[in-house]
Formats: structure tokens, sequence, C-alpha cells
């Protein structure tokens, strides 16, 4: 029976993510707790695992592509023959009525298994969001110029993304 791989909660205050990246593609075999998809948020990184063992039969969210959590983003069913459509109807799910694998970047976790404070920089500001950093390398925009809307000064997708409408 084919399962939907979904967006799971990243966080409380996390409604979206972007599709860093698939590390499976159609048609491979995926075991049960493996690394699928990448997901990029402003706050953390984040790798979505299988739930079950099985083919991974279809890529529904393309990389780049911002998910919402509790969408789908591929299928993984027993064989490469069964259907690849949709178990559900491919629209989001409340929280809580599925599983989701979920990996956070292990080079960011702390001994405790805790994510790191954010560190501050010279001039007190917190450093942009990997998301940002990743949007800004991608279109070539000099993060330096660029102002941080957050609480602490932090810049996060939307203002590099503000910046490259300007």
């Amino acid at each position: 029976m084919p399962i939907d791989i979904r967006v799971p909660t990243l966080g409380e205050s996390i409604v979206d993510a972007v599709i860093g990246k698939w590390l499976k593609h159609e048609g491979d075999a995926v075991n049960q707790g493996e690394a699928l998809v990448e997901l990029e948020t402003d706050k953390v990184n984040v790798e979505v695992t299988a739930d079950q063992s099985g083919i991974l039969q279809k890529v529904v969210k393309q990389e780049g592509d911002l998910v919402a959590v509790g969408e789908v983003l591929g299928i993984i069913g027993e064989s490469s023959a069964e259907t690849a459509a949709p178990a559900g109807n491919g629209q989001k799910v409340p929280t809580g009525q599925f599983q989701a694998g979920l990996v956070v970047n292990e080079k960011q976790k702390t001994p405790t298994g805790q994510l790191p404070p954010a560190q501050v920089t010279s001039d007190g500001q917190r450093p942009p969001s990997p998301l940002a950093r990743r949007i800004a390398e991608e279109y070539h925009v000099d993060l330096s110029q660029v102002r941080g809307t957050s609480p602490h000064g932090r810049v996060t997708r939307d203002d590099v993304i503000g910046y490259m409408e300007q």
C-alpha cells in the first residue's frame, strides 16, 4: 500500500520550508529510517526520512519548491508497479494525523541533542538563516547589503527576496 511522504511539523513557528535536495530519486529502493529529502527553513535544515521500506514511486514536489507542513512531498510503495497517485488527495493534513521521520542536521546538534543558540556576530547581529544564505548564494546577492528585519537583525528568506525585488 502506498504511503505519502509529508512535510513534518518542524516547530511551533515554522509553517513552511523549501526543498533543498532530494537524496533519493524515483524508482530508488529506500529503507525505513533512510533520509529521502532535505528541507530548509529560516531556522534549521532537516532531513525527512522514510517511514517504511519500499520504492520511491513518485516525487510530487521538486527541489526549490516552497512546501507547507503536511503537504505531500512524494510517495513510497512496495513496488514500482503500484499506483503513484497520492494516498490522500494531496492536500495538507492536520498535524498529528501522520507520522514523519525527521532528522535535524547532525552538525547543528549539541552533545545534549538540542540545537545550539544562534551565534551572534561582533556587531550584535545573528548570522543569516541557512535558507537565506542558500537563496543569496543562488542569486549572487551580497548578504552584507541585506538588512535583517527579525527582532535580532537576522537576515531571513523574506529579507533576501525583498532585497532582490528592490
